[in-house]
């Protein structure tokens, strides 16, 4: 699996080379329900988009390549916004 993959660790597909599953970690549940609504176009979502236990955002498709994705928008203190506004910090606890 792959996540947060960027365009230098671009993987090249040809032919005899299968690449079956990739994981996406979005960065905001819009840019993951975007993500999920392209990918998706043209393809076969096995689990639509929606909430769960471990994520604010989550799904499984298989776009028309044939090639598998679970996008996610994980939740979590580790996620929240600080007391001064800034993202992805660790909130302090006594």
């Amino acid at each position: 699996m792959c996540a947060r993959c960027h365009q230098q660790n671009r993987v090249e597909v040809t032919r005899g080379r299968q690449i079956r599953d990739q994981s996406l970690l979005a960065t905001s549940d819009a840019k993951a329900e975007r993500i999920f609504s392209v990918l998706s176009d043209g393809g076969e979502v096995f689990m639509p988009m929606q909430e769960t236990f471990f994520a604010t955002r989550f799904g499984q498709l298989r776009d028309r390549f044939g090639i598998n994705w679970m996008i996610l928008r994980e939740h979590g203190p580790h996620l929240r916004e600080n007391a001064k506004g800034g993202q992805g910090s660790i909130p302090r606890t006594r």
